[in-house]
């Protein structure tokens, strides 16, 4: 074995990616790496016996995909799927491109095994649908409110006068508990002799 022929079984073989080598003549599969035996759940034995749309829930457009890495400049990158033995779907993402020796094109393709990055994706696109349908429900006032400088009612775009709290449980998610203040209690019924003043704890 030359040293560049190792070489190349370092790379193939050591990559995290699975990756196989494809004869698009006769759309056999000619070598592949242990990371794509794992990805599939195949052994390397029945790879090399399979055609590369085996391993596809598109068979058509696998063959497609090889014929378009066979252009001038052919190089295919995109999201497809990989069909394990156990019947599973793998997203994944896929290069594919030519390789030439002296009397053969190959095709050399890269398999990405991407269901973390999906699943990733799904976790934030449930977040955001969440979040937007929060805000549906959120009610907000802004801009200006005409106000009774005496009573304290507001009113509203119709023109009638609502109660300040009656008015802002309608246009926000604030809810009143209802009590009375010290000025108010000395206003109502004499200062001090209703209120006990809390003392201060050293």
């Amino acid at each position: 074995m030359s040293e560049s022929e190792e070489l190349y079984k370092l790379l193939f073989n050591g990559a995290r990616d699975g990756m196989w080598l494809i004869n698009p003549v006769e759309h056999s599969v000619v070598d592949a790496n242990q990371s794509l035996v794992t990805l599939t759940g195949y052994t390397k034995e029945e790879l090399l016996s399979m055609q590369p749309q085996n391993i596809s829930p598109d068979p058509e457009g696998t063959v497609q995909i090889m014929k378009n890495a066979l252009q001038p400049g052919g190089e295919i990158f995109m999201e497809r799927a990989v069909k394990r033995k156990d019947g599973k779907i793998i997203p994944v993402e896929i290069s594919a491109r030519p390789m030439k020796t002296r009397n053969q094109t190959y095709i050399i393709g890269i398999f990405r095994d991407i269901r973390d990055r999906k699943k990733m994706d799904e976790e934030k696109e449930n977040l955001i649908r969440e979040l937007e349908s929060a805000l549906k429900e959120v009610k907000s006032l802004s801009g200006l409110l005409p106000i009774c400088s005496s009573c304290k009612k507001i009113r509203d775009d119709k023109g009638y006068w609502n109660r300040l709290e009656e008015y802002i449980q309608k246009h926000s998610s604030a809810q009143f508990s209802h009590g009375i203040c010290p000025d108010c209690c000395d206003r109502l019924y004499g200062k001090e002799e209703w209120y006990i003043k809390p003392r201060k704890i050293e």
